[in-house]
Order: C-alpha cells, then sequence, then structure tokens
C-alpha cells in the first residue's frame, strides 16, 4: 500500500468488509423473494410459484407477476437485494484500484477494470428499474455483462500480476471470468437455436450467474479487508 492507503487502512478495511456483506445480503434476500413471487413467466404465465429454470430475477422485480398476481413481496426483497449489491460493487470499484498503485501496469489495468466495473452498474440498474422500450431494454441487456465481463477479465490479469495477492481472490475471480466468456458463448449458440432451449439458458443461466457473482463478491471483499488488516497478515505492509 502507499501511504494514502496506509494512512486510511481502518477505513479501507470498513469499506471492503462492508461490501462483502451487501453481496451476502443480496443473497438472502433474492433467496426470500423466490420463496414470495406468485409465478409466471413469458414462457408459461400460469405457472405456479418461481421456477429455477424459467424465471429469472427480472421477473420477481415488478409489481405484478407474469401471472397476473400482486408481486408486492418479492418485488420490494428483489429491488432492496439489487440496491444492496450495486452499493457494495460500487463501494468495491471505487477504491480496490488503490491498491494496485506501486505498479504502472498495475495502476493502469486496475484503474481501467473499475472504471468498466463501476459503468455497468447503472446499466445493469436500468434493466431492473427501468422499462422503456423493448429495444433499449435488450441494448442494455447486451452493454451491461460486458462492461462487467472486462472489469473482471483486467482485474483477474491485476491479482495475478500481484504475486502477494491472496490465491482465493486471483483463483475466484479467473474462475467467474472464465465462465462469464463460456456463459457468453452459450448464450450465443441458444440464440442461434432459440425456441425454449433460448429461453431457459437466458432465465437459468441468468439466475446461477447472478449467484456466482455474489458469492464470488463476498469473497473478493472480505479478501481484500484481510489484505489491507494492519500487521504480520497484510502482504503489503
Amino acid at each position: 500500500m502507499d501511504s494514502f492507503t496506509d494512512k486510511h487502512s481502518n477505513k479501507f478495511r470498513v469499506l471492503f468488509l462492508l461490501s462483502s456483506i451487501t453481496s451476502f445480503i443480496t443473497i438472502i434476500l433474492v433467496s426470500t423473494a423466490t420463496v414470495y413471487y406468485p409465478g409466471g413467466n413469458f414462457m408459461f404465465p400460469t405457472m405456479e410459484g418461481y421456477s429455477f429454470v424459467y424465471n429469472s430475477i427480472c421477473d420477481m422485480s415488478s409489481r405484478t407477476a407474469v401471472n397476473g398476481q400482486s408481486n408486492i413481496v418479492s418485488s420490494n426483497l428483489v429491488r432492496t437485494a439489487i440496491i444492496f449489491f450495486y452499493v457494495g460493487m460500487l463501494i468495491y470499484f471505487s477504491i480496490i484500484w488503490m491498491l494496485f498503485q506501486k505498479e504502472k501496469k498495475t495502476k493502469y489495468l486496475s484503474i481501467i477494470g473499475s472504471f468498466f466495473g463501476i459503468v455497468q452498474i447503472p446499466l445493469n440498474l436500468l434493466i431492473i428499474f427501468y422499462h422503456g422500450s423493448f429495444k433499449f431494454h435488450m441494448t442494455t441487456l447486451v452493454i451491461a455483462p460486458i462492461a462487467l465481463e472486462f472489469a473482471l477479465i483486467l482485474y483477474t490479469i491485476v491479482f495475478f500480476m500481484e504475486k502477494e495477492w491472496s490465491q482465493i481472490s486471483k483463483y475466484s475471480l479467473l474462475v467467474l471470468s472464465a465462465l462469464a466468456i463460456i456463459y457468453s458463448l452459450i448464450v450465443a449458440i441458444a440464440s442461434a437455436i432459440g425456441g425454449e432451449f433460448e429461453f431457459i439458458v437466458h432465465r437459468m443461466g441468468n439466475m446461477i450467474f447472478s449467484i456466482l457473482i455474489a458469492v464470488t463478491f463476498i469473497l473478493q471483499g472480505f479478501r481484500a479487508y484481510l489484505s489491507v488488516k494492519k500487521g504480520k497478515n497484510n502482504p503489503f505492509k
């Protein structure tokens, strides 16, 4: 760490820990929301309850379920979860780059990585909270994951360049980055095939990948918290 991050290490620890906790809360809230979702999806509008295969987070965010029933409880839980998650992600990407300022390569890669990490946040919020034209929704749905993918790949490179950075942070982000690329390819193939297969890949894949991202950022936030902890466990001291 440099003199600035060293001086404010207590604040950094609190913020990183907070970013980890918000991701954990997100998983709890979304899981609870699935229990209260009345049912229905765009493939099977009359289906009862939440389906892990046919529903996505977007379905639960609407005040009215696809089957026409009131969805106040589930939508409030999901909307709160989304706010928690992206506040935590904003905290993480806003400060993580400050830990990699010693070398020029890691400095600029981390800054660019945080730029993409922050840019994707309002785009993802628009997907959930803004119900504009279908074209705008689909465009945002494509751009937001690409921005996040760039952030993940850049920070994976940064973490591996910093030899003293924690192994679990390195490999968890590497796995997530690889899965993001694989999932993008699967989505492209599914789009070419179309039909119910495409629908399932988009819906089930969306939920699985969202959970993986949240779990990864629980680990990232907690390990970053440990990395700026004063004493012998701090690799930057």
